[in-house]
């Protein structure tokens, strides 16, 4: 009897008993079984029988065989009851230790065997889990093997096309008894004897159902992941494996990190020992390519092996991460995931010129050791977490990284489908980047292997259905940075300047005002009557004060034209006169007939604005001419002081077809004729425009639409032309402008009455420098001629004006419906954006109506992404740095954690770096309260913890001495893990495309190391009849040998001599590259012309810091290519190999070593 429970039992004890108390089982079994056998031994060995071959190893000679084999049963009996007896003793007292929710949970283990009282609630212990497991795959869901559903009793009852399928009590008559006990069903892998008993006792017992419908998405079985899969459940952090006993150690190797612990337990299990640690040459190779994607310099190298301090290899790995090489090693993996190309792919396959931000965005985050949550989170909703933010403009340039078809159909149900395939990238990149789950295959129907409904899909859809493709503009940070550093120069000269005037202004005025009341009182005038100036007073006025002791406002740009100047006084706008206009006495002469003058272009945007003009006119009854306008480049737009046009001798504000403007409704000119008049106009953002007369309000303000923006190097300013280029009709006025200003804000009428006050608040130029001694006019000429630089130094730099990116565009999508069998003209009920349920302790819902604001929809999916309880987040990016560190993932597939990736090679390490990689806490979060892990974080700014620094997780791994193994081959390891799975040593690998290019530019010392910038091109790019063609090319030149990973990379534009590398396409991701050896990579690294070039450059060098010796130049090269010295025999080759065909073939040789081609 006892045989018999033990036998059933078996299977659930295995699997319902933890890790560690499993292991404290079997050692306890084990050391009974020692404990027999010892005794076995010394029984039946006769000393004279017993040969002594090593301190572990014993054998029995000589013996009796039936005396042994009574010897033999003896033991077998005592063996059984004592293994018997421990196992229900411990099985017994874990059960006293779980919780009940554990212990009943139908998916912990397989079914045991029920007794015959088998009641309802054991239902879902014992046959639930069993049907979940071996049957619903078939017979559940959409798709029926024989029409038999198995998710509920009735179904059962019902049956399928061979008839009902059960009759409760009666197990014979039962159709799927009998299709189970003749093992035809399941048909590939029958159910084992204890489980057909558990089917049967339930058939027998009456059948009786609870719980409800059968999930077919709850239980994993052997055709698919349920919910219970090992990716989808929460990191629990693992206990960490005991230290090998003092008598293996020297077999198992030392351990540098946690991690060892892991790999050696397992090696230890399948009796295989780790590889030796690699000499320091091998080392410094190994990690200089894996963390930089370079060699080390032989100076680097001598470095590292003559230093034998204990941290050595640690201060080496710092080094190196704290390159900015690093930067573009990594983000060359990141883009490969993402599918990064600069060209639109397709049939037309236009370039995308300024694609590259998103690039050098990676490799500046990577840099900065920017957390990985928070990489994510910028990528996803960087333009919605920083609005505005140039940097996260760059970052969401991942959404439309791959590829987008610009033909747009004509037909409605063609551009839905177009819609709908380009989502589905979307998400299938999305999910498989940072879940790891290949979500987008559930978009017709629900997922064939993992717990992913289709409906989940356009939840997920849902959330990035508001991107789009486009452009955007901004100005360089670093342009900015200029010009504000010019800004404050400038601030700084005309500071200097008016401190040097003022005090001369103030003289000049108290005269001015002394000899008015002068003239007042002997002409018995009235003061308030302005007294005409002469023309060279009619003046832009410096920035001052006026009559009232008021602050005059500081114009954009002012013209003195009664000082027979056509200079912009503040900046660079200077003018130039047309047709018949002059500079005269008194200012800027126009004859209403060809002369007018224009200004330079704007240098910056204008919206709300200031025009003020000093204007006398020749007649009053001329209609329709413009003092001042600012205008768009060619006239098509325009504000401008008009006089005459719709209301004879009133002034009005004009613009095209008047469709900003309407008549102020003034009083009729009178003066103007006589005397020069100052009139102003006031530009308000919201369309309001307000006339000036001489400071004081001219009618009544006008608004009829919004002001126009005026952008700078488009824009300008036109004098006696009321706008356009073209002379002739009413456009033109007749009049003298002595001075005219424009101001970049909308002025207050405190600020227009001040600014226009009267003519004795000017101070010319002339009176300034009369005031001046020679020295202090040198130094006032100096400044000014230093503030004219600056100003167009400013005004050039502007110019350039904004650049470029290509990014998300986004818009506000409508609800999202779910596509029925993924038909765009079939659609079902509408969805929220949301999560996926399958994945445990993360709640898959956002909070969000299906009518969700778009900003709000991919917010919620970023920090869903990225939760603290996700624990597919940092699982995938764990494996996913390993398997770029040692060949292979944990689990081989980087984007794939589903059903068809399998089970990882070393599970609890696994979880062991899954958090660490999140801060090093388990199950319990990352160490941040939610407030702090809810709310996104400014980008580079440090973490409150080492949470998701990816240069943390590197120092991590390759400081282990797993990754310091060695590489040397064991044919007998190799019987027992062909493929190196349990890392028994390190596993050479070939060189990627982009290394192979670097390496040769750098040992040639031709590698441009140039960070950032657009890149180079080596493709010849056109259009023709319909497809951008990409042909590809060789460039020559110092610009063109950056690093491979700035090559511009159009899907269509591959290059011969990369691609013979397995250098992926753009056009879809590629998680896990190929790597293969042909024999057209043998012919490229002797014959393409990069590779002539490259050894031309390396023999070159060689020559200039070797010599002529070719000893020692053949020294040098493998110092340069192999990091070491030549032996003896490889220096007599190699000598005679460049006496017969020269240096240059020497180095095409040397590059097509596996030495140079391979990482050890």
């Amino acid at each position: 009897m006892i045989s018999r429970c033990f036998l059933h039992g078996g299977p659930a004890l295995e699997a319902s008993w933890s890790h560690r108390t499993l292991k404290k089982a079997m050692a306890l079994v084990g050391n009974a079984v020692a404990l027999r056998v010892s005794c076995l031994t010394a029984s039946l060995a006769a000393p004279s029988g017993t040969q002594c071959r090593s301190s572990h190893q014993r054998s029995i000679g000589m013996i009796d065989r039936p005396r042994m084999m009574s010897a033999w049963h003896r033991f077998a009996q005592g063996w059984l009851a004592l293994v018997c007896f421990l196992c229900f003793q411990i099985l017994s007292a874990q059960s006293q230790e779980r919780p009940d929710s554990e212990r009943q949970s139908p998916a912990a283990a397989p079914p045991t065997s029920p007794t015959s009282s088998t009641k309802a609630n054991e239902f879902e212990k014992f046959v639930a889990p069993l049907l979940g497991r071996r049957c619903t795959s078939c017979h559940a869901g959409e798709e029926l093997k024989g029409k038999l559903d198995l998710s509920t009793r009735e179904k059962l009852l019902v049956g399928g096309e061979s008839g009902p399928a059960l009759v409760p009590g009666q197990v014979e008559q039962s159709l799927i008894w009998q299709r189970v006990s003749a093992d035809e069903m399941p048909p590939k892998h029958p159910l084992s004897a204890d489980e057909k008993a558990v089917l049967k006792m339930w058939i027998e017992a009456g059948a009786v159902w609870s719980g409800g419908p059968l999930d077919p998405l709850a239980i994993s079985s052997e055709h698919r992941a349920g919910r219970d899969w090992w990716s989808l459940k929460p990191i629990i952090r693992p206990t960490m494996p005991d230290v090998p006993p003092a008598g293996f150690a020297r077999e198992v190797g030392p351990t540098r990190q946690p991690l060892d612990a892991f790999v050696r337990e397992t090696l230890v299990t399948r009796g295989l020992k780790p590889a030796s640690e690699a000499d320091g040459r091998t080392l410094i190779r190994r990690v200089s390519f894996d963390l930089l994607g370079l060699p080390p310099s032989p100076e680097e190298v001598d470095a590292f092996v003559s230093d034998l301090a204990p941290d050595a290899f640690e201060r080496l790995v710092d080094r190196l991460l704290a390159s900015p090489h690093y930067g573009e090693r990594w983000a060359r993996h990141w883009l490969d995931v993402v599918r990064f190309g600069e060209s639109n792919g397709f049939e037309r396959d236009l370039p995308r010129p300024n694609a590259w931000h998103y690039r050098n965005w990676v490799i500046d985050a990577l840099n900065r050791d920017l957390p990985y949550d928070e990489f994510v989170r910028w990528q996803l909703a960087g333009d919605v977490i920083a609005p505005g933010d140039v940097e996260a403009m760059k970052a969401v340039g991942f959404l439309v990284a791959g590829a987008h078809d610009t033909v747009v159909p004509v037909v409605d149900r063609m551009r839905a489908m177009m819609r709908q395939d380009e989502l589905e990238d979307t998400v299938g990149t999305v999910s498989q980047t940072f879940l790891g789950l290949t979500v987008n295959c559930a978009r017709c129907h629900d997922h064939k292997f993992d717990p992913i409904s289709t409906r989940e899909y356009y939840q997920i859809a849902a959330a990035l259905a508001g991107v789009d493709h486009g452009e955007k503009e901004f100005v360089a940070p670093e342009v900015t940075q200029r010009l504000n550093a010019m800004k404050l120069q400038i601030d700084s000269l005309a500071r200097q300047l008016r401190e040097q005037e003022t005090p001369i202004r103030e003289a000049v005025l108290a005269e001015r005002m002394r000899a008015r009341d002068t003239a007042s009182k002997g002409q018995n005038e009235d003061p308030s009557t302005p007294v005409p100036l002469p023309a060279t007073e009619a003046a832009v006025p410096k920035p001052g004060r006026g009559e009232q002791g008021k602050t005059a406002p500081t114009p954009l740009a002012a013209w003195d034209f009664a000082a027979k100047n056509l200079k912009d006084q503040l900046g660079t706008m200077h003018a130039k006169l047309h047709g018949s206009a002059k500079l005269d006495e008194g200012g800027l002469l126009v004859d209403g007939t060809t002369g007018y003058a224009s200004t330079a272009p704007l240098g910056r945007d204008l919206l709300e604005k200031t025009l003020e003009v000093r204007v006398r006119l020749k007649s009053l009854d001329q209609r329709g001419g413009g003092a001042i306008s600012l205008q768009t480049t060619g006239g098509h737009q325009f504000d401008a002081i008009v006089f005459g046009e719709n209301e004879p001798r009133r002034w009005m504000a004009g613009s095209e077809g008047f469709v900003r403007t309407l008549p102020f409704a003034g009083t009729d000119e009178g003066q103007a004729d006589k005397e020069f008049v100052v009139f102003a106009q006031v530009y308000r953002a919201d369309g309001t425009i307000t006339g000036y007369r001489n400071g004081q309000t001219y009618g009544k303000p006008i608004r009829k639409e919004a002001a126009l923006k005026y952008e700078a190097g488009k824009s300008q300013i036109v004098f006696g032309l009321r706008h356009g280029t073209e002379v002739g009709g009413n456009r033109m006025l007749n009049g003298l402008i002595a001075s005219a200003r424009l101001y970049d804000k909308a002025l207050t009428a405190e600020e227009v009455a001040v600014a226009a006050g009267s003519a004795n608040t000017f101070v010319t130029e002339a009176e300034i420098l009369a005031k001046l001694s020679p020295e202090d006019r040198e130094t006032r000429a100096s400044r000014q001629a230093e503030l004219g630089d600056e100003q167009l130094k400013h005004a050039n730099l502007s110019k350039s004006g904004p650049v470029k990116l290509y990014t998300a565009i986004a818009t506000q999508p409508p609800p999202m419906k779910v596509h029925q069998r993924g038909s765009v003209t079939s659609l079902g009920d509408e969805v929220a954006p949301a999560g996926l349920a399958s994945i445990q302790g993360l709640d898959p819902s956002f909070g969000l109506k299906p009518d969700a604001i778009e900003s709000h929809r991919r917010v919620a999916l970023a920090n869903w992404i990225t939760h603290a309880n996700n624990p597919l987040f940092a699982r995938v990016m764990a494996n996913r740095v390993w398997h770029y560190h040692f060949g292979a993932g944990l689990v081989e597939t980087p984007s794939d954690l589903g059903f068809n990736s399998g089970r990882p090679s070393h599970p609890e390490l696994l979880e062991w770096l899954a958090g660490e990689l999140r801060g090093g806490e388990g199950e319990k979060g990352r160490g941040r309260d939610k407030a702090a892990r809810d709310t996104p974080r400014l980008p580079f700014s440090p973490s409150p913890l080492p949470s998701f620094s990816i240069k943390r997780f590197h120092r991590l791994l390759v400081a282990s001495a797993t990754y310091r193994q060695s590489s040397t081959f064991n044919a007998a390891a190799a019987k027992v893990d062909a493929g190196n799975r349990l890392l028994w040593r390190m596993t050479p690998h070939r060189l990627e495309a982009e290394s192979v290019r670097d390496a040769m530019l750098s040992v040639a010392g031709e590698l441009n190391d140039e960070l950032g910038g657009k890149g180079y091109s080596d493709v010849n790019s056109y259009f023709f009849k319909g497809t951008q063609f990409y042909d590809p090319i060789d460039p020559i030149g110092f610009p063109n040998q950056q690093r491979t990973i700035y090559r511009m990379s159009a899907r269509g534009g591959r290059s011969p001599f990369l691609d013979t590398f397995d250098c992926p396409d753009p056009s879809s991701t590629t998680p896990k590259r190929s790597s293969t050896v042909t024999p057209l990579q043998a012919l490229s690294l002797m014959n393409h012309s990069f590779v002539l070039r490259m050894a031309d450059q390396f023999a070159g060098r060689l020559k200039l810091e070797a010599g002529d010796a070719v000893e020692t130049q053949v020294h040098a090269a493998y110092r340069q290519l192999y990091g070491r010295t030549p032996d003896r025999d490889e220096v007599l080759l190699s000598v005679d190999f460049v006496k017969r065909r020269g240096l240059p073939a020497f180095c095409r040789a040397m590059w097509n070593s596996s030495e140079f081609l391979f990482v050890d």
